[in-house]
């Protein structure tokens, strides 16, 4: 009884660690995740003749999943000075410029706040004067407008090309970095979940072991139980590898986390080897309290069913467009079910046959 107690406070305290941790981990790592989404580019032509400007563009719709903080890396270049003054805008689709960007040759950073999931376009639009030039500037940014000086001569900060006659051609290039409300969290929630579930493994160590048995012990036939066990999952981890391989070498995984599937594998691993080894009686040990283990389970079955609707509902599942790492959730999920049931059923059959 006294080595029990000394294992479920051990428990304890690991996961209290864990939370403790945790807490130190997102105040020290604040807005420093960011997950890449991609880079687009678009380009536009345009020219003035007899004071005339003419532009053919285009765009770049940029799918944000959600709330959070985006940083666009923008580049653009002109070999020969233009005769108009680009303005970058993003906009939502409801037309709200959330950001803007200008000069006539450009390498330089934007962030702004993402309050919705939306499609975001990312435009220019020319001006060949200063005033329009302001004017534009006015409508979305009046504090920025206000500060905006045109000279004498028209000019504005050191473009003093407006007008100019000419053909240019100017691509766009825009790196974005999206980071999710919340990222600290999930990142933090997976680190947290590993210490916690280090600490429920002691606590149902202690607490599924019969009283004075702590040293595992197997008779012959488990122990020929367990090594087919173990065949069998290996048998099945080969495979499974195998063609994750191959399917990635195929670009076909592309919606999927690949950290995500490796786990996913390493669980579906598991549960071959434990249901083999349970319904051939080789998985318990002599001192295993079944009782116990099975109310264990379905209190694990019941977290986990909660953590993938947490998943699901805060959208740490799919993100981006693809599943992500937190696919474990829903494997794990399945997985322990499995178990509960083998295990519940293995329970009854053997029952009867006692």
């Amino acid at each position: 009884m006294k080595r029990k107690i000394v294992n479920i406070i051990i428990g304890i305290v690991m996961i209290l660690v864990a939370i403790a941790f945790t807490l130190v981990y997102v105040n020290t790592n604040k807005g420093k995740i960011l997950k890449s989404t991609g880079t687009w580019y678009y380009t536009d032509n345009y020219s003035i003749e007899n004071g005339e400007l003419n532009v053919s563009k285009t765009n770049a719709i940029i799918d944000l999943p959600g709330e959070g903080i985006c940083k666009m890396s923008v580049k653009w270049d002109n070999i020969t000075m233009p005769g108009a003054l680009p303005l970058m805008t993003i906009t939502k689709e409801n037309g709200d410029v959330v950001a803007w960007i200008s000069g006539d040759s450009v390498n330089s950073e934007l962030e702004f706040k993402v309050d919705e999931a939306a499609n975001y376009i990312v435009e220019s639009n020319y001006y060949i004067s200063g005033d329009e030039f302001k004017e534009a500037i006015e409508i979305i940014d009046k504090e920025s407008a206000s500060k905006i000086i045109i000279e004498e001569d028209g000019s504005f900060d050191g473009f003093t090309d407006f007008g100019k006659e000419g053909e240019w051609t100017t691509q766009y290039e825009v790196d974005v970095n999206f980071s999710a409300a919340g990222g600290n969290f999930k990142r933090a929630g997976a680190i947290i979940g590993f210490f916690i579930g280090l600490g429920i493994a002691v606590i149902i160590l202690a607490i599924t072991k019969n009283k004075g048995e702590y040293k595992e012990k197997y008779d012959e036939r488990q122990t020929l139980v367990r090594g087919k066990a173990f065949k069998y999952a290996f048998a099945v981890a080969i495979v499974y590898f195998s063609m994750l391989g191959i399917f990635a070498e195929a670009d076909l995984l592309q919606k999927f986390s690949i950290s995500g599937l490796i786990i996913s594998g390493i669980i579906i691993s598991i549960c071959v080897y434990a249901s083999y080894a349970i319904w051939n009686d080789g998985y318990f040990s002599l001192s295993t309290n079944k009782r116990g283990l099975l109310i264990s389970f379905g209190f694990i079955e019941i977290a986990n069913i909660v953590l993938m609707i947490i998943s699901f509902v805060s959208g740490m599942i799919i993100e981006n467009g693809k599943f992500s790492f937190f696919l474990c959730n829903i494997v794990s999920s399945v997985v322990f079910l499995v178990l509960f049931i083998i295990i519940l059923v293995k329970s009854i059959i053997d029952r009867r046959e006692d």
